[in-house]
């Protein structure tokens, strides 16, 4: 794999984690309900596999982690790559 293949991989997965907290946060958008429509709330989304949830959280904790500043952004960087190359390794 090609380290622009690679690149492209790592924002790929860290597009689905930022879609993932974005649609999963409590500032997403409630259906309303209007009179008597019969307008039901769409199901929601199955949750992720819980191999897949841990990679998730570990992004998670990583974007915290810099959000805070306790990460500058070249640490942020190296770190997100090292798991994203973890993820595309399949470890």
């Amino acid at each position: 794999m090609t380290i622009h293949e690679r690149r492209l991989a790592a924002m790929i997965a860290f597009a689905a984690m930022v879609l993932i907290e974005a649609c999963s946060s409590s500032r997403a958008p409630a259906l309303e309900m209007r009179g008597n429509q019969g307008v039901k709330p769409a199901p929601s989304a199955p949750s992720p596999p819980s191999a897949g949830s841990g990679v998730l959280e570990r992004f998670r904790a990583l974007k915290a982690q810099h959000d805070s500043v306790q990460l500058s952004d070249s640490e942020y960087e190296t770190k997100r790559q090292q798991l994203s190359d973890e993820v595309m390794q399949g470890k």
